[in-house]
């Protein structure tokens, strides 16, 4: 994750928060390791991390102390997006690096949309960002290689078949030794995220990758701002 651009993210998120007048929680679904939750707190927003991997939550409780972040401006807690439940209604939220792209179906995708939905306060804003099939098509059937931080090394290979990317990751680290991951992601047509969000009581718009030009053909990861209106019948 070293060359992922948390900091141009970070300040685009931004931008949109203060367009919108954001005051209150916000909710970073899918936190992971906590990089782009502590960019954020550092600005002033108070977040709550939700991810469902008990891990990157331990890296990013970690993360408290290495990155001299305030721990009282961070709530961490271990959900699973499509079974979301706060302790109340955020402001605002965000999903970063393509992890709604771990939703296979469209079910499960509107289902996650709709839990965002149901905490977030009417009027609030909700960015995310896919990647698109331009993607995979382009890192399908492709291998990658590269040195960690610590001298460990890892593997990386792709096979995009059947509208499904498969990331196979051989990793060798020093204090874990060699393991493996399988991961899943699929594409989402522009038009089908816009419906998925309309059913899902938002408004929203698309930009190419957290920038203010439309996406076109050739976008690469797609950021989606969404405004939350109407009601659950």
């Amino acid at each position: 994750m070293k060359n992922v651009p948390y900091g141009a993210w970070c300040s685009y998120v931004d931008k949109i928060f203060k367009k919108f007048d954001v005051c209150g929680d916000v909710l970073d679904l899918a936190c992971g390791t906590g990089t782009m939750a502590y960019k954020m707190a550092k600005k002033g927003y108070n977040i709550i991390g939700v991810d469902n991997s008990a891990d990157m939550l331990s890296e990013a409780n970690f993360k408290k102390y290495k990155l001299g972040a305030d721990s009282g401006l961070i709530m961490l807690i271990k959900q699973d997006m499509l079974k979301l439940d706060l302790y109340g209604t955020v402001a605002a939220a965000y999903s970063t690096c393509d992890t709604l792209n771990y939703l296979l179906t469209e079910e499960d995708f509107l289902a996650a949309l709709k839990n965002v939905a149901l905490f977030l306060e009417m009027g609030g804003v909700f960015i995310f960002d896919l990647k698109t099939e331009e993607t995979f098509r382009d890192i399908g059937n492709k291998m990658y290689k590269d040195t960690l931080d610590d001298g460990g090394s890892y593997e990386w290979k792709n096979e995009y078949k059947n509208g499904i990317n498969t990331y196979m990751l051989n990793f060798t680290t020093k204090e874990n030794g060699t393991f493996a991951e399988i991961h899943h992601q699929r594409p989402y047509r522009l038009d089908v995220v816009l419906q998925l969000l309309k059913e899902a009581n938002f408004t929203a718009y698309a930009t190419d990758n957290y920038t203010d030009s439309p996406p076109t053909k050739e976008s690469r990861r797609i950021t989606y701002v969404c405004e939350r209106v109407g009601n659950f019948t």
